[in-house]
């Protein structure tokens, strides 16, 4: 079986290349076309996955360079699945997929992106050969339940990655020693996440005498201005700031935090997508979240309820996370999750991984 696989890593990085790496390892063989600029490409290095073709869209808008993409595609040969990972990307698929099977995995909500183009989106979705989305809200954002799309659909963010490299290392590039608790920030975009919010709960925890910290990515919301907060303070406490791998960040990790810069903003919230809390409570890890309906939908486990907006009820919540794990407690073991959903995909649509 040969599948192309259309990476858009636009709106939940970590969620499509942890799906794409379980795609590969499930048999076959697969092209990877990168739908990005460098950011992009610097991600699927991180994460460990190969770019066969790398195109950066023009406006941002994948189905700008399908003409282009098109002739590229053919000198590639045929291929029996194209495996697009956004809704755009489906959109694209089914410009230059040349009569093989479109399947699409889909994190991001509709509100990402103009009305237009959402309208569009839906529209090739539900002719795809089959379906994936991270979770129940996300179906429901996309398809209407009363009028059920061609292909069948799959349910659930993809499985975690095997770790990347050990957490030793990662402790020691960032700083970290074993006493020091570590809470992860592991929402996507990374533009979801308050870095604010990460400070405050980080300097109140240390003014409180519990050493911890809190790992941000670089593209957090207000970052630059968390920083400074932490210099005025003298630089007593801070966050640690990696872009590698969500799930890397998670082998350290003693609880996890959706840090959500708006959670009262309804087009905010639908934009922020949590398989790295979904991931985390698959390792057993407390999730420390705002009680909004939409993450009370989809978190299941150890959940730490907060009030939107309290930040001091964040702080309380790490506080107590953190005196039950305080640091230094040893990679969480992966799940055996069974079969991949990339590979249910591809049997839904009448293609054998193999």
């Amino acid at each position: 079986m040969r599948v192309v696989h259309l990476v858009d890593l636009r709106f939940a990085p970590w969620s499509v290349l942890a799906g794409v790496i379980d795609a590969r390892a499930a048999g076959g063989e697969h092209a990877v076309v990168l739908l990005g600029g460098t950011t992009a490409l610097s991600r699927a290095r991180a994460a460990g996955v190969p770019v066969d073709l790398r195109m950066a869209p023009p406006v941002g808008s994948p189905r700008a360079c399908r003409s282009v993409l098109g002739r590229a595609l053919a000198e590639l040969g045929s291929f029996d699945v194209m495996h697009a990972w956004s809704g755009e990307s489906c959109v694209l698929a089914e410009d230059v997929c040349a009569g093989a099977s479109v399947v699409a995995s889909v994190f991001e909500s509709p509100a990402c992106m103009a009305a237009r183009k959402a309208r569009r989106a839906v529209e090739s979705m539900r002719r795809a050969s089959a379906l994936q989305f991270g979770d129940d809200v996300t179906r429901g954002a996309w398809l209407d339940t009363s009028d059920p799309p061609a292909g069948e659909v799959v349910v659930g963010p993809p499985r975690i990655p095997e770790w990347g490299r050990r957490g030793d290392d990662l402790r020691r590039v960032l700083k970290i020693d074993a006493g020091m608790g570590v809470i992860v920030a592991a929402s996507e975009p990374g533009e979801s996440i308050d870095a604010m919010l990460c400070m405050y709960i980080v300097g109140v925890l240390s003014e409180r005498g519990m050493r911890a910290t809190v790992i941000v990515p670089s593209d957090a919301t207000g970052l630059d201005r968390a920083e400074r907060f932490s210099v005025y303070h003298l630089g007593k406490w801070t966050v640690r700031v990696c872009d590698r791998p969500v799930w890397e960040c998670l082998s350290i990790a003693d609880g996890v935090v959706v840090a959500d810069r708006a959670p009262c903003d309804g087009v905010r919230r639908s934009e922020t997508i949590v398989t790295g809390a979904q991931w985390g409570t698959m390792l057993g890890l407390p999730v420390l979240a705002p009680r909004v309906e939409r993450y009370e939908r989809v978190l299941r486990g150890d959940i730490r309820w907060v009030e939107a907006g309290d930040r001091l009820g964040f702080v309380r919540a790490a506080h107590d996370v953190l005196r039950v794990r305080p640091g230094g407690g040893g990679a969480p073991a992966r799940p055996d999750e069974g079969d991949a959903p990339a590979d249910r995909l591809y049997r839904l649509c009448g293609v054998a991984n193999a």
